[in-house]
């Protein structure tokens, strides 16, 4: 999703007033939306179906350390790709500002070296899900995926729930060459 609106709104109101339903809820959508799980409702709760094969692509999950509360963003993951979730693989090394209204330079010394492995047995050799709430710069991700590839993590990709969009950057217009036969 878009970081606008009320999906702003709804990770904020997730992030600093604890509620795990709406954290859980938007999981289930990101499960749907970047994974194709199909949903389902049980009772009162929507649920997402495992995806055939999905499995090859990861072997496990690691949120990132959430500052506050835990979210509960992943937990509708394991359900549809039906891998371990590993919610204390990553850990802080020290406490970090808040990234947000940082300019990208900031927000990157902010993280550098801010997470470290904390079971590197868990990770060494695996395809590991980075999940995170928002992506802007991506430097949150990088500091993670950085220290997961140093414990020795195969691979790292990783998804959020939303994402900033950039305008894109302007580009000079070139007048188009015709051949001239």
């Amino acid at each position: 999703f878009r970081y606008e609106g009320c999906v702003r709104r709804g990770v904020l109101h997730t992030k600093y007033h604890a509620a795990p339903w709406a954290a859980v809820e938007m999981g289930v959508w990101l499960a749907k939306l970047a994974f194709g799980s199909e949903v389902r409702m049980s009772g009162a709760e929507l649920l997402p179906e495992l995806v055939e094969g999905m499995s090859l692509g990861y072997d496990c999950i690691v949120p990132v350390p959430a500052s506050g509360t835990a979210r509960g963003y992943n937990l509708p993951l394991t359900r549809a790709l039906g891998v371990p979730l590993y919610p204390e693989a990553l850990g802080r090394t020290r406490a970090k500002q808040h990234q947000a209204g940082l300019p990208f330079e900031q927000r990157m010394a902010n993280v550098a070296g801010a997470f470290r492995v904390t079971d590197p047995d868990r990770i060494e050799g695996r395809k590991v899900l980075l999940v995170d709430d928002v992506i802007t710069t991506g430097a949150t991700a990088a500091a993670c995926a950085q220290a997961l590839l140093s414990a020795g993590a195969e691979s790292v990709f990783a998804v959020a729930v939303a994402t900033v969009e950039f305008p894109p950057i302007a580009q000079p217009t070139l007048p188009l060459q015709e051949d001239a036969d």
